[in-house]
Order: C-alpha cells, then sequence, then structure tokens
C-alpha cells in the first residue's frame, strides 16, 4: 500500500472522502483516496473517477469564486455575511481557510492520480484503456501542478524561474519532507507530464480529458512560460486533432445554450454533475444569485460603476452582457445587475432545488485568446488581429481595427468573468486594480486599491503545511508561523 504526500493532505483528512461524496458510492471514496491495493486496469478506471471529482469540487466553488471575489470584478453588498472578507480585503495568511482549501484539494487530486500512474502498468487489463487512463491521469496531475503554482509561486520570470521558489512537484506518494521544486523544475515537469499524456488520449470527448483539452492546457501553460511559439504550436495542434468538432457559437441564441443548457460545440472539457449528486455546495449559481428562499439576496454582485465595473466593459450588442448578467429585483436592494452566467440547467437537472450547472474547464474562446496574445507578444499583430475578430464577430462586437496586450487583457476579462482567470491575469499581467463603491456596496470593504507589487498576488504556504513539513519554505511577506 502506497503512502501519500503532501502532509496537509493527511493532517486535513480530506482524503477521508469530502470532495467525492456520492461520486463513488460502490466503495468508501477515502479507499480510493488512500490507495488501496488497486488489481487491475478496471480498477484504476473506478479510481480515476474520485480524481474528475476533486477536480469537480476544484470548481465548485473554488477556482470560479475565489479568483474574482479578490478582484474588482465582484462588489460585497452593504449587508453581506463577511463570507470571504479576508479575501475581499487582501487580508488572507498562512491560516486562511481558502488557501488550505486549494493547496488540499490540489494535492488531493495529484495523490489520487499518483495512485493510478505508479501502478496501472503492471497491473492485468486491455492494453488500451490502460493507456487511457493513465493518460487521464497524467494531465489531472499536470493541470492540479499548474493550478498550485500559478497561486502560490511568482508568476513566471524566465530571467528568475530557475530559482524562484515553486510547489513540490509529486511524482510519489510518500511522506517524507518535501522541499519546494523552483517555478522552472514545475512548468518542466507539468509540460513533461502533457505531451507524456497526448499520445493516449482520444481526439475529442468533453466529459474526459482528450487531445483537444490537453493541447488547450498546453497553451495556457506555455502562454505563463511566455514561450509565445508554443503557444501558437499547440492551437495548431488543437485544431489538427479536434478537426472541427469545436468552435465559437454561430447565434447569440447558442452562445447563451452554454451556459443555460451546458451544451453547444465551445465546451471542450466539462465535468458534469449526475442528477442525483446536485446539493446546494455544488450550485454554482447560488454563490451569484442565492434565491432558494424567495428574491435573490447575494452577498456580491458584478461591479458596475459606470466606468471601471466588469459591467461596463461591454458594447450594446456583445452576447456575453446580457448571457452573463441580469437586472432582477433583489431582496435586499430593489433591482440590482445580478451574474447570471451560472443561472441552473433545468433541463439537465429539472428537480434541482439550487442552480446547478455543470463544470466546464476548457472552452475554445481561451484557445483563441491565448493565440491571440501570444502572437501580439511575439510581434504578429496582423495575425493576432484576425484571431480576436474571430472571437468578437462571434460575440456580436464590431471587429477591432488594431490590437495590443491591454486589449487582450481586456477582452479576457469580458470573456472570463467568474471562470478562474481573472486574479491569474492581473498577475501575469503585471498590473493592479481598484474596487469602487457603487450602490448598495459595503462602505468598509470598499474602496480598495491593490497595486501589481502586492505579495497577496503570491498565496501562503499553508500553516498546516508549515508546521508539518521541515523543508517547506513560506513566501514573502507572510509570517512563517501564525
Amino acid at each position: 500500500m502506497k503512502k501519500i504526500l503532501l502532509y496537509t493532505v493527511l493532517i486535513s483528512g480530506l482524503l477521508a472522502g469530502t470532495a467525492c461524496e456520492d461520486f463513488l458510492e460502490k466503495e468508501p471514496s477515502n479507499a480510493v483516496s488512500t490507495g488501496i491495493a488497486l488489481a487491475s486496469v478496471e480498477d484504476c478506471n473506478t479510481a480515476l473517477n474520485g480524481v474528475y471529482a476533486y477536480i469537480r469540487a476544484a470548481y465548485l466553488p473554488q477556482a470560479i469564486y475565489y479568483f474574482d471575489v479578490t478582484t474588482d470584478n465582484l462588489v460585497p453588498m452593504k449587508n453581506f455575511a463577511n463570507n470571504y472578507y479576508d479575501l475581499l480585503r487582501y487580508l488572507w495568511n498562512s491560516s486562511s481557510a481558502e488557501a488550505q482549501n486549494v493547496w488540499d484539494n490540489r494535492y488531493s487530486t495529484i495523490v489520487n492520480a499518483n495512485n493510478i500512474i505508479n501502478v496501472i502498468d503492471d497491473l492485468p487489463g486491455d492494453d488500451k484503456d490502460r493507456v487511457r487512463i493513465k493518460s487521464e491521469a497524467l494531465v489531472a496531475r499536470a493541470l492540479a501542478h499548474h493550478d498550485l503554482v500559478r497561486l502560490f509561486a511568482k508568476r513566471y520570470n524566465s530571467a528568475t524561474a530557475a530559482t524562484d521558489l515553486g510547489v513540490p512537484y509529486v511524482k510519489e506518494s510518500t511522506i517524507e519532507d518535501k522541499a519546494r521544486n523552483t517555478v522552472a523544475e514545475v512548468y518542466g515537469g507539468i509540460v513533461q507530464d502533457i505531451e507524456d499524456a497526448i499520445p493516449g488520449l482520444k481526439d475529442t470527448d468533453i466529459n474526459y480529458f482528450s487531445k483537444s483539452a490537453a493541447y488547450i492546457l498546453l497553451s495556457r501553460v506555455k502562454l505563463y512560460m511566455q514561450d509565445y511559439p508554443g503557444v501558437i504550436a499547440a492551437a495548431a495542434d488543437f485544431e489538427n486533432v479536434s478537426n472541427g468538432t469545436f468552435g465559437l457559437a454561430e447565434t447569440e441564441k447558442e452562445f447563451k445554450e452554454v451556459w443555460s443548457l451546458d451544451k453547444g460545440k465551445e465546451i471542450v472539457l466539462q465535468i458534469s454533475l449526475a442528477t442525483n449528486e446536485y446539493s446546494q455546495g455544488r450550485a454554482i449559481g447560488d454563490y451569484f444569485i442565492n434565491d432558494s428562499q424567495g428574491l435573490p439576496h447575494p452577498d456580491v454582485v458584478p461591479s458596475k460603476n459606470g466606468s471601471t465595473g466588469i459591467v461596463d466593459q461591454y458594447s450594446a450588442g456583445d452576447y456575453r452582457l446580457s448571457a452573463y448578467f441580469r437586472d432582477t429585483v433583489t431582496k435586499q436592494y430593489n433591482t440590482q445587475t445580478l451574474v447570471f452566467k451560472y443561472a441552473g440547467n433545468k433541463t439537465s437537472f429539472p428537480t434541482a432545488t439550487f442552480r446547478t450547472n455543470t463544470v466546464k474547464i476548457f472552452r475554445y474562446a481561451e484557445l483563441l485568446l491565448n493565440k491571440a496574445e501570444a502572437q501580439v507578444r511575439a510581434a504578429s499583430a496582423g495575425p493576432a488581429l484576425i484571431t480576436l475578430n474571430e472571437l468578437l464577430t462571434h460575440r456580436g462586437v464590431a471587429p477591432a481595427s488594431l490590437v495590443n496586450e491591454d486589449l487582450i487583457f481586456a477582452e479576457r476579462r469580458k470573456e472570463f468573468p467568474v471562470e478562474g482567470h481573472y486574479f491569474h491575469d492581473i498577475k501575469r499581467f503585471g498590473k493592479g486594480f481598484t474596487r469602487i463603491n457603487q450602490t448598495d456596496s459595503h462602505p468598509t470593504t470598499n474602496p480598495i486599491t491593490v497595486t501589481a507589487t502586492d505579495y497577496h498576488f503570491v498565496w501562503p504556504v499553508p500553516i498546516l503545511e508549515m508546521r508539518a513539513n521541515r523543508l517547506m519554505k513560506q513566501n514573502e511577506g507572510y509570517v512563517i508561523q501564525e
């Protein structure tokens, strides 16, 4: 039986199955999580469900909520319930639950993936399934490590990546103390895992990791690494293997169905919920609408102040404006603009009490915007303009006449609100922001100005990990023991 790293994964008890609740019903979820004896390829396929369950848990709500509430995209209302106050005010530290949650979830994903990767080659079973399962586990391991390194380490800088502290890149589940790998080492491991996985994946499969999904992830990783030819190459490889399966919605109705019905050719990977798996904790829309007991009364609303708010960025004909936001009568504040991007899919979940949608991990729009940014940064403005305008014209927006880094940043903000990108883009572009007061917003959480050099853009290693792992080093700005 294999042992497990990291320490907080052990200490927190997350592997006891909290993230896999209801996902694996034939066997206690902690049996898979802690590496029971996997006796066959079929057993590994069952264990792979646990890997996907952890990834899904990462987006419900961590990756979707945490990384917009920490920005100027969302504004707390005046009687909000103090949920995520530390995130709103940039007061988080190594004792903050949010840092612990992300750390635990991603390393739990990694441990589960490793349990498969490290045994499956020697197990009896179908060889085709063996290759696919291992490949999907490799992509999961890569995705989890990238989520960790982009949050708990400095942004990638080619001049310092070989010495900047990253996170432990874990390929073997042990209980030995583990030092942090460098940023360069972590990114190297991520790229290697993706490249090793690609040959064994299906070309397309919106419910599981495929070659298409892997190439989008590779384009994302290469973008963070500032390897712009690599981004463009990954986009070309994506188009070759997907062979026209994916693309942009042709109409406003089709685009809205991506969100209301969780369907459409824009979705490259989504992790679905079974009809008996929905719950309030998995209902993304309830974080932004919260109307299960009557009129909406959300803690936060999208920023709308006439200039710098997220709602203010769209032109009148932009499909995204009405797909993502809606003016609604609320319980506390009369009419407010709310996030309706995750309004609930009543077709797939007709009896759900809460606003439930599937989790969209990769969309075709990300591939285009990764490619356009890479083209801009590689001084290929002409191709970048063509790429950007392909997106704009499919969003009901007039084509742009020029393109630069600031315009790409602005377009990413408009395309991906509450999808987990914006905080990381602010950090990656070296920007800051100001969240200002607006009607009915909270008087002590706004305004706030965060500069590009604020140390909070690198999250702290959780205190439980610091206490248990003698080789772990804390990030700059945070007290080692709190």
